[in-house]
């Protein structure tokens, strides 16, 4: 057997020879091709204006539609309302709340101290914070908040030097 790579073509597909394994698919043969010339949209474009937007830190960041639909950019733009928020420690978990008017992070300071913080996600502006631990002496592992079915009461569990501990909140 040839290592031959062949093309799909449609009469091939009833000879039942052909292995998929031996078939290439291009990409690039488009039903959008004569699109974007029509637009004047060029590869070099797109990939300009993606290295502007990649590694924004503390820029708010505009979310683009992905490159192959380019041709229904009018349709995929502005769908996500994106900004960024500083955090003083790095972000271990983040859950948006069932109401969608909050945002719970734990952040994590070191192995023995982690804070859990609320924000709104309409002013941007913090709800509520805890600090876990901060004791030399002490570990903690925290990963995730819980909500209940309205998004009004949270929960969660982690783990502070071997105990095992359970913390409910609400805004």
């Amino acid at each position: 057997m040839s290592n031959k790579v062949v093309a799909y073509k449609p009469e091939m597909a009833n000879i039942g020879k052909v292995s998929r394994r031996d078939i290439s698919y291009d990409d690039s043969d488009s039903q959008d091709e004569d699109v974007k010339e029509k637009m004047g949209i060029h590869d070099e474009t797109w990939m300009k204006e993606a290295e502007l937007l990649l590694n924004t830190p503390s820029f708010d960041t505009k979310v683009r539609p992905y490159n192959q639909f380019r041709s229904y950019r009018d349709v995929f733009n502005d769908l996500v309302i994106s900004s960024n928020v500083p955090t003083m420690y790095p972000i271990v978990s983040v859950a948006i709340s069932f109401d969608s008017k909050a945002a719970i992070t734990i952040t994590k300071k070191s192995e023995s101290e982690y804070w859990v913080k609320m924000y709104s996600l309409t002013t941007l502006q913090q709800l509520f914070q805890e600090k876990y631990g901060g004791e030399p002496h002490q570990y903690i592992k925290m990963k995730e908040v819980a909500q209940n079915a309205t998004g009004d009461i949270y929960a969660m569990t982690y783990f502070d030097n071997g105990n095992f501990r359970l913390r409910t909140f609400t805004r």
